[in-house]
This record gives structure tokens, C-alpha cells and sequence, in this order.
């Protein structure tokens, strides 16, 4: 408060001189002698003005000789008043306050008249408030403030009102006076002064820091002087230091220290500037500022404060650390406890070093490190989790198990109990020792039920519980998942996981709800290849056929990997088979059969595929297929198969030759399944062609032997057809009529019976039965009287 009034004072009341005294050896000598010259002559003019000179030098004790022989015969009133202001002043500055306060009332109660009186007033006022008569210097200042003084004096009395208030517990008067400066006077160099005081009464006595912050920010926009400006900077930097807003406090604290580096207040806030660009992640900018004050600590040797160098050297080495400069950092950790092995910040000098050895990969020293912090000190929390994750990253198991179990006795409610728990669990499920990884994982989650490694413990403990064969607790684990978190990233793999332990507990309709849910809501994920194709594998088992089709479809669409994409579009193709789409199912099988080294492709299936492309026209594809029956199955009972449809094939492709090798194949095949009959029928049929009818009757007769399925009555009945022709040809008419006429009573076939009816006619006429003739002739008649037989038989129209 003083220095602050008396700089103003200064100011305004220094007098300005009409000569100039340089600095040489003669010019001390030249004025004591005008000194000893002009106090014999009272009366000179030049007197007050050589008292002003002494005054204006500091020369206080000699100016005071010269204004008192001044006053003894003032030449005018004026004189006397500016005489005897600054006789006050001399004493003043020499501590003599009674003298000063003496000659501050001369002015103020004789000199109504003169500009110096209120003045006088304010200075007879200052002197009160340094001699704590506070109430005293409120009487003067609000006299002075009466007489309406000059704006500058009038916003003096006002400030220094407010100090007055402030000192005898006043707030509220003290914040009116100074705000009263602010709106009353903003045009003079106490209102940034005011700003101050209003933001500081705000921040300390109101509480009140937001307000107190705009204070500052409005004291450090004014055209103040750089102390004023550098005080509201360091006043903005430590609130926003208090506030935790280490960016901007940073941020003021750069300005402070870049514009007023010589201010009080930026020596005074260096080290704060530096915790301030360290807490705000710039570390680059607070390694630079310690480094700096190290090395000027170092210079300065024993009038460094020894506290201070330990916490720049801290400092300094965190911020290594931060940068990842660890061993730098390690360096100036051992500096820091060599040097000063007792400062407060030794304890987490050793705590650090041993955090960047672990952080430098130097495991087994960051343990040794960790070894000679004070084990029962406040840092025992984080050294037992120190040398737990450094064992982990040893491998060291065993080690690595008991301290994390040591943090969680000792610092149940610590959020590193928390993630210790996670760690221990985790260290414990590698181990094989899945039950009791699930109980920490449980723990975990009812201790913690709001961390953010809940979910995740949840999830792991599923995985634990289906490595031990139990998958439905795993459900249960991960249903729990899904429903507290269904936010949580893990609620994807817990579906899925769900979904395929459901498989395999045979619960479909569960796993197939599962599967759905997955989809709709991670329509992304990224096992919806797999998630599509079990979708599709459980719609089938369940005759869903379009939905499996629709979930095959959609797994070939996600690009899956080779074995799922042939998988896929494998049971796309059985889908398609079974809803009876035979012509797209043939299409999508096709080309799987080559590409398959799985009896996926059963004999039935291929089978069915040969004959169906055989009555789809494409001999082609029929005979591959039928090749890759073969091939696959060794069986007499599907080499039948295989041969028989290629002769089919090549029959139907008029190759007679290569068609009857087939059917021979295949009819020597020791089996009896459809095939046989149908190889043989064919065989009787080209034999009857090429006349050989012994061949034939032994072919059509083992083919009737061979078709004794329902399935292969047609074969049976062609058979019959066969041996008739046989029969006939031979002139065993009897026989012929036998034939024919077991065809056409046992069966029938639009084209087969009408020719055996015909054949019959004939055989019975041949035998001169015209009776048994006409009776064939009529059922040809009545049952068949478009054909062509019956035509032929038919006697012309009249």
C-alpha cells in the first residue's frame, strides 16, 4: 500500500529543475560550496529552488537545512505552501514521522488556497495508514474527497480508502470504494489498480473465482502500468493453476514470464509457470523452463535454495520421463537423491526412477529400484503395483500373482484395486486356473460394477468358464454381459459366443435368436460371415428353408474365408435341392464337386445330381458327376450306379458301343441296386437289335430277375416286352402271347402296352386262337383306341 501511494506521490509532487547536474569529480564540490554560499543569504530567490535540487537528488538532510531557511522569510504565500509540502516529504523519506505529519497539517490547515493543500491531506493520510490509524486516514481522505480534488488525487483518495476499509475487516465498504474508482475515474492509472483489489477481495474474502478471474482479465486489458499488468497475469495464471485449467494457466503464466521477465512476480512464479506447462501435457515447453533453472541453480551454487533445486531436478526429470527420455530421466532422478537424499521430493525421486525403468523396458531394475522406496510410505500402493506389472512383464507369474493380491488386501477401495483385480484374474486364466480367474473376474464386476473392465471381466470369465467344458455358465456370464452393458464393445463377441455355445449345447431355437440379434444389431460385425452362416445351418435343420437360403446367401455376400464360402454355398445348394429348386440346386453344386476333399458330397448327392443332369439334357456334367461317384466311392453298389448312368448317357447320345461297355460294367459289379436291372434291360435291348436273341432272352430275363423293387416294375415290364420279342422271334408263340399279355394286365404304359397287346393279337393268331386273338384286339381297342397299334390293326372303314 505504501509503495504504491508513494510512487504516485513522486510522481506528482517531484519538482523539476532548471539545471542539470553532471556526473563529474567537480560537481559534488560546486555544490556544496553554492551551498555554503546561498545559506548565508536568506533572502535569495534561488534558495527554494536550490532546496528543490537537493530534494530531487535524494539529498533529504540537506534540503531540509535549506527549506527551513527558506521558511524563515517566504517571499509569497505559494512558496511557503510548496516549501513546506516538501519539508514534509525530506522528513518523510528520513522515517520522521512526526515531523512530516507536522509539516503535512502546516499545509493543509494554513494554505486553504494552494494546490498542494489536499495534497497535503492524502500525504498527512499515508502517514496514518503506515502508523495503522486507519479510521484516522478515512477521516483525512474523505475530507480531501469533500473538496472535489483532481481526478488523479480524487481516485488516490478513493483507492487508499479502500486499503483503509480493508485493514480494519471492511470488505464490502472496501469493494465499493474500489469499484467506485473504476466507475468514477477509469481515465486515470488507479483503476487498473482497483481491478486488482476488486479481484483479489473476490478470490480470497468472497470466494467468488469466476468473478475474481474477469477482474483480473479487465486489470490486464487497462493501459496500466507493466505492474499492474504483470500482476493480473500472475493473478490469471494462478487461478486458472487453482482450477486445474493447466492449459491456460500455462498459457498466462508464458505471457507473464515472455513480457515482464523482470517483474517480482515472474521470479516469483517461474517454478509454478513450469508445474503448470508439465500438468499441461506440455512437457517439451516445462523440460525447457527446468533445465533452464537447474543449470542457473547449479551457477549460483549456495544462494540457490537447496528446496528449490530439488524440485526443479524433479521436475526436470518427470518431464524426461513424459518424453519418454528415460534415461535421461533416470539420470536426473540419481541427482536429485544424491544431492539432496533428504528432500520431500526424494520418495517419489525413487518411486520415478523406478517407474522409468519399467517404462524403458528395464524390468528386473525397476524392481530393484522400486526396492528402496519406503515400502510402509504413502507410495506403497503404487510400488506393489510397480513390481506386479514388472514380474508380469518378466513372466515371472508366480511373482507377479502375489503382489497384485497384496495391492487388493491392502488398498481394497484404490482404483488400482480394481485394475489389480483384472490383472490378477487375467494372470490366473493363464495359468489353466480358469475357476478361480472367474471368481476375481466376478469379484471385479460386483466391486466395480461401473469401470469400465467390468464388461470385459464379464466376457473373460465366459471364455474361462467354456475352456473348462461348462458352457452354460459361460451363457450365463455373457447374458449378464449383454444385458448391464449393452453399450459395451464386448456385447458383440459376447453374442456370438453365446450363440455358438448354444450350438453346441444343442439349444438351436436359443442360438438361432442369438445369431439374429447379432446381425440386426451389429449389422458389421465382424463375424457376420459366420454368424450368417450358422443363422443358415440352424433355419435348415429347422425346414426354414427361404431363411436359410437368405442366410447362405448372406455369408457368401460377406467375402468369408475359402472353407466357409464353399461351406456356404454347399448347403445354399442341399436348400435349394430340398425345396425343390433342382435346377438351381445344380447350379450351385456343380462346381463345388471338384473343389470338395470332404465326403460332404455323399453318394446319394452326387447320385442325384448325375441323374438329374442326365434328364436335364447335359450328358456332360452327368458323366462327370457320375466319374466323381465313382471315384470317391469304391462300393460295388455305387460303381453299378456310376456305370449305369454313363451308359445312359452314351446311349442317349447314340454311342452304342461305348453305352453297352457301361452296362456291362455295371452289371458286373457284385451289387443289386436299381441300376442292375435297368444295365441289364439296356444290354437285352442291343442284343435284340443286333439279332442275337439267346444273349437277349438271358439279358431281358436277368433284368426281370433283378427288378423285384416296386421301384423297378417298369424295368420288369419292358423285361417281359423284351422276352415276348424274343419269343416271338423265335416262333415261340405261346410263350410271346404269355408275355405280352402279363404287360399289358399287369401295367400300364401308354407306349409299352399297346405294343404288347398288338404283339399278342399276333402270337395268338399265330396259334390259331383267334377267340384269345379277338379279346387282345378289343383291350387294344378300348384302352388305347388312338394308338398307333390299334390303327394298324383296325379293319378299313366301310
Amino acid at each position: 500500500m505504501g509503495s504504491l501511494y508513494t510512487d504516485w506521490t513522486q510522481r506528482r509532487s517531484a519538482p523539476s529543475c532548471g539545471w542539470r547536474l553532471t556526473a563529474t569529480a567537480g560537481c559534488l564540490g560546486g555544490l556544496l560550496l553554492a551551498t555554503s554560499v546561498l545559506a548565508t543569504n536568506h533572502d535569495t530567490p534561488d534558495r527554494l529552488r536550490f532546496a528543490d535540487g537537493l530534494y530531487a537528488r535524494g539529498m533529504h538532510k540537506m534540503a531540509i537545512q535549506e527549506y527551513r531557511g527558506f521558511l524563515e522569510n517566504p517571499p509569497d504565500v505559494t512558496n511557503a505552501a510548496v516549501a513546506y509540502f516538501r519539508l514534509g516529504e525530506c522528513y518523510r523519506k528520513l522515517g520522521n514521522r512526526p515531523e512530516a505529519e507536522k509539516a503535512f497539517r502546516t499545509v493543509f490547515n494554513q494554505y486553504a488556497d494552494s494546490e498542494y493543500r489536499l495534497k497535503a491531506g492524502c500525504k498527512r493520510a499515508d502517514l496514518f495508514m503506515d502508523t495503522g490509524e486507519y479510521g484516522a486516514a478515512l477521516d483525512l481522505f474523505a475530507l480531501v474527497l469533500a473538496e472535489d480534488p483532481p481526478p488523479e488525487l480524487a481516485a488516490a483518495c478513493r483507492y487508499f480508502s479502500g486499503e483503509a476499509h480493508l485493514k480494519l475487516g471492511r470488505p464490502d465498504e472496501a469493494l465499493m470504494a474500489f469499484e467506485g474508482v473504476v466507475k468514477d475515474f477509469p481515465d486515470t492509472t488507479f483503476k487498473s489498480y482497483a481491478l486488482l483489489k476488486i479481484g483479489e477481495i473476490h478470490a480470497t474474502i468472497k470466494q467468488d473465482e469466476t468473478s475474481a478471474l474477469d477482474y483480473f482479465k479487465q486489470a490486464a486489458e487497462t493501459t496500466a502500468s507493466d505492474r499492474v499488468k504483470a500482476e493480473s497475469l500472475f493473478q490469471v495464471a494462478e487461478y486458472y493453476f487453482r482450477s486445474k485449467a493447466y492449459e491456460k494457466s500455462a498459457d498466462y503464466y508464458r505471457k507473464l514470464l515472455t513480457l515482464y521477465p523482470s517483474d517480482a512476480r515472474s521470479i516469483e512464479a517461474a517454478l509454478q509457470a513450469a508445474w503448470a506447462a508439465y500438468y499441461a501435457g506440455l512437457y517439451a515447453e516445462a523440460l525447457d523452463r527446468a533445465g533452464a533453472a537447474v543449470a542457473a541453480g547449479a551457477a549460483a551454487g549456495d544462494a540457490a535454495s537447496a528446496a528449490s533445486r530439488a524440485e526443479w531436478l524433479y521436475l526436470k526429470a518427470n518431464c524426461e520421463r513424459q518424453l519418454m527420455q528415460n534415461a535421461d530421466a533416470i539420470k536426473t532422478y540419481a541427482g536429485l537423491l544424491e544431492h539432496h537424499p533428504r528432500s520431500s521430493f526424494a520418495d517419489a525421486a525413487r518411486y520415478e526412477r523406478a517407474v522409468a525403468y519399467f517404462k524403458s523396458g528395464s524390468f528386473r531394475q525397476a524392481i530393484e529400484a522400486a526396492a528402496r522406496v519406503d515400502s510402509e510410505g504413502k507410495l506403497k500402493k503404487d510400488i506393489l503395483w510397480l513390481r506386479a506389472e514388472s514380474h508380469a512383464a518378466l513372466k515371472q507369474d508366480a511373482e507377479a500373482i502375489q503382489y497384485y493380491r497384496l495391492l487388493i488386501r491392502e488398498f481394497p477401495d484404490s482404483e488400482l484395486s480394481r485394475d489389480a483385480t483384472y490383472r490378477l484374474a487375467h494372470h490366473l486364466q493363464a495359468r489353466g486356473d480358469n475357476q478361480e480367474a472367474v471368481r476375481q473376474y466376478h469379484q471385479l464386476v460386483e466391486r466395480y460394477p461401473d469401470s469400465p473392465l467390468a464388461p470385459q471381466a464379464l466376457f473373460a470369465a465366459g471364455v474361462c468358464l467354456l475352456r473348462d467344458e461348462l458352457p452354460a455358465a459361460a451363457i450365463r456370464d455373457w447374458s449378464a454381459l449383454i444385458a448391464r452393458y449393452p453399450q459395451s464393445e464386448y456385447v458383440e463377441k459376447a453374442l456370438y459366443q453365446s450363440a455358438m455355445s448354444a450350438v453346441r449345447l444343442e439349444r438351436d431355437a436359443e442360438a438361432l435368436q442369438l445369431l439374429r440379434d447379432l446381425l440386426k444389431r451389429f449389422p458389421a460385425t465382424t463375424h457376420a460371415a459366420d454368424a450368417s452362416y450358422w443363422t443358415g445351418m440352424l433355419s435348415l435343420q429347422a425346414g426354414q428353408l427361404a431363411d436359410a437360403q437368405a442366410s447362405f446367401r448372406q455369408t457368401l455376400q460377406a467375402q468369408p474365408r475359402p472353407d466357409l464360402a464353399h461351406d456356404a454355398a454347399f448347403y445354399l445348394g442341399l436348400a435349394l435341392k430340398q425345396e425343390g429348386k433342382g435346377k438351381e440346386a445344380l447350379a450351385q453344386l456343380q462346381p463345388l464337386v471338384d473343389q470338395d476333399r470332404t465326403k460332404r458330397f455323399t453318394p446319394q448327392l452326387l447320385t442325384w445330381m448325375a441323374e438329374a443332369f442326365f434328364d436335364a439334357g447335359d450328358f456332360r456334367k452327368a458323366l462327370s458327376t457320375a466319374g466323381a461317384l465313382m471315384a470317391r466311392h469304391p462300393e460295388d453298389s455305387w460303381q453299378q450306379m456310376g456305370f449305369a448312368i454313363q451308359g445312359r448317357c452314351y446311349a442317349a447320345q447314340k454311342d452304342d458301343a461305348r453305352a453297352a461297355d457301361a452296362f456291362q460294367k455295371a452289371l458286373a459289379c457284385l451289387a443289386r441296386t436299381r441300376f442292375a436291372g435297368e444295365a441289364a434291360l439296356r444290354l437285352g435291348d442291343y442284343a435284340l437289335v443286333a439279332d442275337d436273341l439267346d444273349v437277349a432272352g438271358r439279358y431281358f430275363t436277368q433284368a426281370s430277375t433283378l427288378a423285384s423293387d416296386p421301384a423297378t416294375l417298369g424295368i420288369r415290364a419292358h423285361a417281359y416286352a423284351g422276352l415276348g420279342q424274343v419269343a416271338q422271334r423265335t416262333g415261340d408263340h405261346e410263350a410271346a402271347s404269355r408275355y405280352f399279355m402279363s404287360v399289358a394286365i399287369l401295367y400300364d404304359d401308354a407306349v409299352l402296352v399297346p405294343a404288347c397287346l398288338a404283339g399278342a393279337v399276333r402270337a395268338f393268331k399265330a396259334l390259331g386262337q383267334d377267340d384269345a386273338a379277338g379279346q387282345a384286339r378289343d383291350e387294344l381297342r378300348q384302352r388305347y383306341p388312338d394308338s398307333a397299334e390299334w390303327k394298324a390293326l383296325a379293319p378299313p372303314a366301310s
